[in-house]
């Protein structure tokens, strides 16, 4: 399907592997970094088309326990999302006060060599918080060559610039 394809080189290039980039360059530099993949679509959430999956900014309404981006008066959280948006509310809270996730053990800052991001997510049947999973990035090989890519052409452009 090309547009499922479509679909996931777009998420590389705008948004996965340039975030793993910037997560590298902290890092190197000595400043803690925090990856994270959002994989929870919501019962109620609008977005088009629903078999892409969980896209660009889903995490939002989580994060501000609201069931929709769009308030029709009739979304909600099923009680399994709105634990999930409970757990994720109070772990931006946390980051955004101390610039560090509580608990920290459970959000494990991004490490070059050691990658690790968290992925936030709920089984529709739970009745307790997450106990969230830690996960190497997917799609790494791919970032790698857009990273070879576009070290090519800043290459590439400094030679022009440079004649």
């Amino acid at each position: 399907d090309n547009a499922k394809l479509a679909a996931a080189l777009a998420t590389d290039f705008l948004f996965r592997c340039g975030t793993r980039h910037l997560a590298r360059a902290m890092s190197s530099r000595g400043n803690r970094a925090y990856l994270y993949r959002f994989d929870q679509r919501a019962r109620d959430d609008p977005s088009e088309p629903v078999d892409w999956g969980v896209t660009h900014g889903s995490e939002v309404p989580f994060v501000f326990e609201r069931g929709s981006w769009i308030d029709s008066g009739n979304t909600s959280f099923t009680p399994a999302e709105r634990l999930l948006s409970v757990a994720i509310g109070g772990m931006w809270a946390a980051f955004a006060s101390r610039a560090q996730p509580l608990p920290p053990a459970a959000w494990p800052a991004y490490r070059n060599g050691s990658e690790a991001q968290l992925v936030l997510s709920i089984r529709e049947d739970a009745t307790a918080p997450p106990p969230f999973r830690v996960e190497v990035p997917p799609r790494a090989r791919e970032c790698d060559f857009w990273e070879r890519l576009q070290a090519l052409v800043r290459d590439k452009e400094q030679r022009v610039a440079a004649s």
